[in-house]
């Protein structure tokens, strides 16, 4: 139990830092930080943890503070660099899967002790494309259902309405729940 309200410190401590940089510094800092957070969570997200008796992912702590990042910047600097700050960390967990995989499958060196330690990497990293893509299937479920509700007012939503207006909320889960059944390890 002690772990968790650690990391829940060092969490909450990292976006205090965050937003006391991005005064200072600038709003690019915010962002960045958004980023590193969200890669972050997916990668230690391949390690449960108990909270006493519930058991879920390390990197849930981290991706809830996401949020609040992302709260703080749209309400300080306004909705559309909260936007910005998503996108960016949608674009660097893709980075992140790519280096990531590309390190996975490359041929480890045939030195001492390599041979295990690239095992261990390989089965502890190549569980991070699975993981990022349940997480970016459960994000546009999430934006479909916004869409389908008609939550968003903006007129960009309409392509995307048409294609998912016609989607009920069963079939939605059940393309979540066949695409994250993808084995994306091979």
């Amino acid at each position: 139990m002690i772990e968790f309200v650690i990391w829940t410190l060092l969490t909450l401590g990292i976006v205090t830092l965050t937003i006391i940089l991005a005064e200072r510094y600038g709003l690019e800092i915010a962002i960045g930080i958004f980023a590193t957070l969200t890669v972050v969570a997916n990668i230690v997200s391949s390690k449960l943890v108990a909270i006493g008796a519930l058991i879920g992912p390390a990197g849930v702590i981290v991706y809830s503070a996401t949020f609040l990042v992302t709260d703080i910047i749209s309400e300080i600097y306004g909705k559309e660099y909260g936007k910005r700050a998503v996108i960016t960390g949608f674009f660097a967990n893709l980075v992140a899967v790519s280096a990531i995989m590309t390190a996975v499958l490359w041929t480890p060196a045939n030195v001492p002790g390599n041979l295990e330690t690239a095992k261990a990497f390989e089965k502890v990293f190549g569980l991070a494309p699975r993981i990022v893509f349940a997480s970016m299937v459960a994000y546009i479920i999430a934006q479909m259902n916004d869409v389908k509700n008609k939550i968003r007012k903006n007129s960009k939503i309409r392509i995307m309405y048409a294609a998912v207006k016609k989607l009920n909320d069963d079939q939605i889960e059940l393309l979540a729940s066949y695409l994250s059944q993808i084995d994306r390890t091979k």
